[in-house]
C-alpha cells in the first residue's frame, strides 16, 4: 500500500506580519508491504516514510543599528552606560578604544554575520523583518522478517533506519533557506 499527504499555500491567508503569502509545500509520503516467503513459516514486512517540507514564515527580531555597532547607543532611551570603574560614558557613547576587541571584529564582519535593520527603531525594538522558510527532510524505513519454527517457537529480526534534517530560519545571514 502507498500513501501521500500534500499541502500547499494555495488556500492560505497571509499573517499580519507577512508582506505576501509565505511558501508552504508539505509532502509526506511512503508505503508498506509484506507477505509470506514460505507459507506458514517465513514472513516479511517493510515500510518507508519520507517528509519533504518547506514552511515559509516571517522572522522578526532586534539587531543593532549601524550607529549602535560603533558604540553610539544614544538612540536607546533611558540607557546609562558605565565603564569598568563605574564612570558614565557621556551621551551613552562608548569610545572606540574601549570597545571589546572580539566585539569589534565580530561587528566588522558586517552583514555576513548580522544584517542591518530594515525597520525603524534601535536595539530592543523589532527592527528587522524578512521572509524565510523552515526546511525539513526525513527518510525512515523498517524491515522485519518472522520465522515460525513450530507453534511454540518463533524468531524475528527487525532493522530500521532514520535520518532527519531540519534547517531553521534565523536572524543571521543564513536566513534565506528556502529554495
Amino acid at each position: 500500500v502507498a500513501w501521500e499527504t500534500f499541502r500547499n499555500d494555495v488556500l492560505d491567508a497571509r499573517s499580519f506580519f507577512d508582506v505576501g503569502i509565505p511558501p508552504l509545500r508539505q509532502n509526506h509520503f511512503g508505503g508498506a508491504f509484506g507477505g509470506a516467503i514460505k507459507k506458514d513459516k517465513l514472513f516479511y514486512f517493510g515500510n518507508v516514510q519520507f517528509v519533504r517540507d518547506v514552511v515559509g514564515r516571517t522572522v522578526r527580531g532586534s539587531v543593532p543599528t549601524a550607529q549602535e555597532r560603533t558604540g553610539d547607543l544614544s538612540d536607546i532611551p533611558g540607557l546609562s552606560i558605565h565603564d569598568l570603574n563605574g564612570n558614565v560614558f557621556p551621551g551613552s557613547i562608548i569610545p572606540a578604544d574601549q570597545l571589546d576587541t572580539f566585539a569589534k571584529k565580530y561587528m566588522g564582519l558586517g552583514e555576513s554575520v548580522m544584517p542591518l535593520p530594515n525597520l525603524p527603531g534601535g536595539w530592543g525594538t523589532i527592527n528587522l523583518s524578512f521572509p524565510s522558510a523552515l526546511l525539513q527532510t526525513d527518510n525512515f524505513f523498517d524491515v522485519r522478517v518472522d520465522y515460525n519454527w513450530s507453534e511454540k517457537n518463533n524468531f524475528f529480526v527487525r532493522w530500521g533506519y532514520g535520518n532527519s534534517s531540519i534547517i531553521q530560519p534565523s536572524l543571521t545571514a543564513y536566513r534565506n533557506s528556502a529554495p
